[in-house]
């Protein structure tokens, strides 16, 4: 029975990463958690950059500037008094 409880506790403290096989095994299975962690790494960062420059693209339409220079129009008019759609007096010289 002392044996067997000897052979329990040796087994249960006996960390296999102090030995020597163990070191080298721990060793690999870092390297691979870190080669893991980098491809993931590199995949997501070239999945945001692809996103990124696909709504860049998507803002460069002129779409919107010519909105924004339509109301930017509208409300100088508006500053001067002038009614949108009213008709201009020819100046006579």
């Amino acid at each position: 029975m002392k044996v067997l409880v000897g052979h329990f506790f040796y087994g249960l403290f006996d960390f296999g990463v102090l030995s020597e096989a163990g070191s080298d095994a721990f060793q690999r299975v870092l390297i691979g958690i870190i080669a893991v962690l980098l491809t993931f790494g590199l995949l997501l960062a070239r999945m945001l950059m692809s996103a990124i420059s696909h709504h860049e693209a998507a803002a460069l339409t002129p779409a919107p500037y010519r909105a924004a220079s339509i109301v930017r129009h509208r409300l100088s008019d508006a500053d001067r008094g002038v009614r949108v759609g009213a008709r201009q007096p020819f100046a006579v010289p």
